[in-house]
């Protein structure tokens, strides 16, 4: 089977994503050379871009194959040290990594060149788009052993640009932008993203600068502001409530979430947080 029909399986099997990511690992190391197979996969993905064809699909389906190709621990630098590749390889995958970058540049470049003359930017579909290529393009730049070969600022770029993602945490400490991560998570609590910043603190060893529980206690109140400011603006008519309280029961959702998932139960109680109302 070749890339193309690859992708054309792992999309297929969408709808089984849980029993996929668990079975696929093992699946494409069968392979006679499961780094070549990925590689024309991500070459496929990052050439379709430019083109705008099928690109959803291809990138779930290509979220899955790098992923199974480093999976968790063999690129964090937790685990294993991940498999080794050939020179031709590692090459290989730093350029379509620089192609990748590239259509990013070019887009910037666009953006810049319409606001200059007070239009909107152009951008042919290409770059690094959204939290889940980011991802991928991250994994793949540790997995292959890729970071002298990009600029620091344009990691630390997607990194601070897609923190949301609960993997990021991971991959940016990985990375190891070294004092910069603290700029990094200060950087986050600025933009209000108290949330990913507990878990970039914790992944980085930088809970005592940043108390996990002071953070929350950050994101609750600036959380009831929002609210507020949504009634407030809305004249508390029935939209604007209806939005305030998808607000505040995200809000609870992500605190208690990333209670459960740093232990801190003892010090931040989810269930008084679930009686809270914003409004109150």
């Amino acid at each position: 089977m070749d890339s193309s029909g690859l992708l054309r399986f792992v999309v297929s099997k969408r709808k089984e994503s849980v029993f996929l990511r668990a079975e696929i690992s093992c699946a494409i190391m069968e392979a006679v050379d499961p780094a070549r197979l990925i590689l024309d996969a991500v070459d496929e993905l990052v050439r379709d871009k430019v083109g705008k064809v099928g690109v959803t699909d291809k990138r779930w389906a290509c979220g899955i194959l790098v992923q199974a190709l480093f999976p968790e621990g063999s690129c964090f630098g937790r685990k294993d040290k991940g498999p080794a590749f050939a020179r031709s390889v590692v090459e290989r995958a730093a350029g379509i990594l620089e192609n990748w970058k590239e259509e990013d540049d070019v887009e910037e470049k666009a953006d810049g060149e319409g606001e200059g003359e007070g239009g909107g930017g152009g951008g042919g579909g290409g770059g690094v788009v959204g939290p889940a290529e980011a991802v991928m393009f991250l994994q793949m730049v540790l997995g292959f052993g890729l970071k002298s070969r990009f600029d620091e600022e344009f990691l630390r770029k997607l990194v601070t640009e897609n923190a949301s993602r609960r993997d990021m945490a991971k991959l940016a400490a990985a990375i190891d932008f070294g004092e910069k991560m603290g700029d990094i998570i200060d950087e986050l609590v600025k933009n209000g993203k108290e949330i990913e910043a507990v878990y970039f603190a914790s992944e980085s060893g930088l809970t005592k600068r940043f108390s996990p529980v002071s953070l929350l206690k950050s994101y609750l109140k600036n959380s009831k502001k929002i609210t507020t400011t949504v009634l407030k603006n809305g004249n508390y008519s029935a939209a604007a409530t209806d939005e305030s309280s998808t607000l505040e029961l995200n809000s609870i959702k992500a605190i208690i979430k990333c209670v459960e998932d740093h232990k801190l139960e003892s010090e931040f109680s989810p269930r008084q947080l679930e009686k809270t109302s914003f409004s109150a």
